[in-house]
């Protein structure tokens, strides 16, 4: 049987990265994320953000392929999420997204860096290694 020890660090942002994810909202949208996840056949490690983006730490099975995984908890949390909630404007995630893998011994640090999300950014000491996200492209007709 084939298995892995990854645990991938995903960096979800709003499109626009407009700050959608309220108080109100984050309580829902994480736990769409976080059943969502183990619905699709991940173990959650950690899940936290900010207003424009969302970190998650979550283990994959090796059958199945970590594109593929994103594009699904993107597209049917996005539709949840709008289905479940009362918002201004419909809630969506930009194209991109950012991921990197964290060896055993960083993982410890990372969950506490995500746990502690709104502090790292209220406090400014968010890690630019930890929280390097595209940003969405401008959509304007070039010239």
């Amino acid at each position: 049987m084939s298995w892995t020890r990854f645990r991938y660090h995903l960096i979800l942002g709003t499109r626009r990265r407009a700050p959608l994810i309220t108080p109100e909202i984050e309580e829902i949208l994480y736990g769409i994320l976080k059943a969502l996840i183990v619905e699709l056949g991940g173990a959650v490690v950690e899940i936290n953000g900010v207003e424009d983006h969302v970190h998650v730490v979550f283990a994959l099975p090796p059958r199945l392929a970590f594109s593929d995984f994103v594009r699904d908890l993107k597209c049917i949390s996005n539709r949840r999420l709008n289905a479940i909630a009362r918002l201004p404007e419909p809630f969506g995630w930009q194209q991109e997204y950012g991921a990197t893998t964290a060896f055993p011994d960083q993982l410890a640090h990372l969950i506490l860096y995500v746990r502690n999300q709104k502090q790292h950014h209220a406090n400014d000491t968010a890690l630019d290694a930890w929280e390097h996200l595209p940003r969405e492209r401008d959509h304007k007709t070039p010239t």
